[in-house]
């Protein structure tokens, strides 16, 4: 008896390693009895089914500089539930890839476990790529199984698909030095080196060269949503900078290429230039553009008689200075600024090593892609250690500047600030600005990613339809679903936003511009103020609340300025003071110009949201916040039976007493200017 209870121990721990080897191979283990020592195992094999868009594969293949997502569904068609992991086996580097999550769809699963997929079942996954390249790219998915048996780790060949999230356009500069598509060019300083992190070793650069590279981007758009309306700069590389905090950071540089600005050397560039004042009112930096720039340090220490591109990389970043003695000024050996302009060396590796420009600059007669147009007779950011002129009983610092045809030369920026010297911005973007598309040729530039306004806190997506799982008409609805950022806000978007340092406030759209988006606050910023508080005359305009309402949100720090003239500026879609309920077609009263942080809203935006003179018909958050607003299908009562609704800035052209307010019911409704409402700020934000 002991020998068949000793066999029957060693069988069953027998089946267990069986099991387990089987368990590696993927295959179905059913033990159907036990009895009087004999074992009965089922054996299966576990075929896991993938699709992509309803075709039987694991490839999923995008053309050069295309963005696709792909719906990919993984099925388990066998007779019992069972363990799977969906991953990935090759990933091209300048390719962006990963999972969307959201409505209808499922998220695979990291770490090693896997998800357990009941028999029949299936789970559908949206995988997005974008290719940065000029050529296909191929990812290859795969999937791992096993039985439902709780909790087993899983043995992919591959890794975890992640959540999307386009690259960085430092990276994608990286990753292209290193692949067959080979556009940028590794340039390693320091020879002796055996680091071979590319993050933080700060003498390794990707340096675009020779006539015409792919280093194409769009940049300093008025929106950033529409390339059109932006510039072609290029790329200089992909270089580890200091942000002026010590900190050191991988980021894109990029020079001005839509033609040089003439002016004298770059003393206003960091202030006129980055902010589009001054000689730069109408080519300086744009608000999306600005967004993207930080402070870099720049190396400005003097240079002497070198002309290898080492040599001049070396002596940029050097201690030779000019001061004191005879000269007018002393020069740097480093600057903290956001803009800059080209260093010599800059020039200098745009050619192949082993050239003769490459080695001595002195020599060079032939053109890059950085000399022939861009850099043409411009000022480069280095002075000549050397060098001196005397102008006007002064002696000037010599500044080099590239001659036209090649070679630099030098010069005092008094002898050449009335010819044709000119500047050629450059700057450094920020460490985490991502491109979303492009492959970076002229015909298909790289486009960026615009920034958000980091005062938006928080993005909600507006739903009054009552009992909807996504009901949100406050944004403090514990069925609110936050979002990102949209290319277009729909109007009632609910934002909530940081107004200044310490005060953070919640608003809706009423309006998306492009660049900017006009909002106006949830509930009502002032109360019981008359619209003008003389006699109810509406040619006075609105003079008493304008005021009051201006003097409310004057500490609005991180709003625009909105400069209007009453009766002259469009504000929607006319610029008439005077309306009825549902047209603005004349002037009832003018103002003259006015700026503010903000303003009331026109009826032209009441009309344009769908406001008539009919109950509820304006949405819910018009209305919401007010005496009895429940009563009409809002959801949140505010203030007293005196502050029945709020004003707009337009007045009644039909009854010189009146003008148009909006009412707790949900209308739009016609009251004397003396009578006591309240106010809605209306602003606008950058997006």
């Amino acid at each position: 008896m002991k020998k068949k209870k000793a066999l029957f121990v060693i069988s069953v721990a027998l089946l267990f390693t069986i099991i387990i080897l089987f368990y590696q191979s993927y295959a179905i283990f059913e033990i159907n009895t036990i009895e009087k020592g004999n074992i009965t195992i089922k054996v299966g094999t576990m075929e896991p089914t993938i699709k992509v868009d309803g075709v039987d594969t694991n490839d999923l293949t995008i053309a050069a500089g295309e963005t696709k997502t792909f719906k990919v569904t993984l099925e388990n068609l066998n007779n019992v539930a069972g363990q799977f992991i969906l991953y990935y086996i090759d990933s091209p580097s300048t390719v962006a890839f990963g999972y969307l999550d959201g409505a209808g769809v499922d998220v695979p699963p990291d770490g090693s476990q896997g998800e357990i997929i009941e028999s029949n079942g299936k789970r559908t996954y949206l995988i997005k790529m974008t290719n940065y390249n000029t050529t296909p790219k191929t990812l290859y998915l795969s999937v791992d199984s096993g039985l439902s048996t709780g909790g087993k780790s899983m043995h992919p060949m591959g890794n975890n698909i992640p959540k999307y999230e386009e690259l960085n356009l430092a990276d994608i500069i990286v990753r292209k030095s290193s692949t067959n598509d080979s556009e940028s060019q590794y340039v390693n300083h320091d020879a002796t080196s055996q680091q071979t992190d590319w993050k933080i070793l700060e003498r390794r650069e990707y340096r675009y060269m020779e006539d015409n590279p792919n280093n194409y981007v769009y940049f300093n758009c008025s929106n950033p949503y529409d390339t059109s309306t932006c510039e072609v700069w290029r790329i200089i590389g992909s270089f580890t900078v200091d942000n002026g905090n010590g900190v050191k950071e991988r980021r894109a540089k990029l020079i001005r290429s839509s033609g040089a600005l003439t002016t004298s050397y770059p003393y206003t560039l960091d202030n006129d230039f980055y902010n589009r004042t001054g000689d730069y009112a109408t080519t300086g930096l744009t608000a999306s553009a600005r967004a993207m720039v930080g402070n870099a340090k720049y190396y400005t220490a003097s240079i002497g008689s070198n002309r290898s591109a080492l040599d001049l990389f070396n002596a940029e970043r050097g201690t030779v200075t000019i001061s004191g003695g005879d000269y007018d000024s002393a020069t740097t050996i480093s600057e903290i600024r956001k803009i800059g302009l080209a260093y010599p060396s800059d020039y200098a590796y745009t050619y192949k090593n082993g050239t003769t420009c490459y080695n001595d600059l002195d020599d060079c007669n032939t053109s890059s892609w950085i000399s022939s147009t861009i850099l043409s007779g411009a000022w480069l950011l280095n002075p000549s250690s050397f060098t001196k002129e005397q102008v006007n009983g002064l002696n000037k610092v010599w500044h080099y500047y590239l001659y036209i045809g090649g070679p630099m030369h030098y010069a005092t920026i008094e002898a050449k600030q009335n010819t044709n010297h000119l500047v050629t911005p450059v700057l450094y973007l920020n460490a985490d600005i991502k491109a979303i598309s492009g492959t970076g040729t002229s015909t298909d530039p790289y486009v960026l990613k615009p920034v958000p306004n980091s005062n938006i806190t928080n993005i909600y997506a507006y739903n009054q339809e009552t009992g909807s799982d996504t009901f949100c008409v406050t944004g403090e609805e514990s069925t609110c679903v936050q979002i990102e950022a949209p290319a277009t806000y729909e109007a009632g978007t609910i934002i909530k936003y940081k107004v200044n340092d310490t005060e953070e406030k919640y608003f809706h759209v009423v309006s998306d511009h492009g660049t900017t988006l006009t909002l106006q606050q949830r509930e009502n910023t002032i109360n019981l103020v008359a619209w003008y508080a003389g006699s109810n005359n509406n040619a006075n305009g609105p003079t008493t609340i304008l005021p009051a309402l201006e003097s409310a949100t004057s500490m609005w720090s991180n709003v625009i300025d909105q400069t209007y003239t009453l009766g002259t500026t469009v504000l929607k879609t006319n610029k008439y003071t005077g309306c009825t309920a549902t047209s603005c077609t004349k002037n009832a009263y003018t103002l003259s110009s006015r700026t503010a942080k903000a303003r009331l809203i026109t009826m032209q935006e009441a009309i344009g949201l769908g406001c008539t003179t009919t109950q509820k018909s304006c949405p819910v958050w018009m209305y919401n916040y007010l005496y009895n607003s429940t009563g009409f299908g809002g959801t949140v009562n505010q203030g007293t039976s005196q502050n029945t609704g709020y004003w707009t800035i337009s007045a009644d052209s039909s009854r010189t007493t009146s003008v148009w307010n909006i009412n707790f019911t949900g209308l739009v409704n016609s009251y004397n200017t003396s009578s006591i409402e309240g106010g809605r700020a209306v602003i606008m934000i950058n997006k």
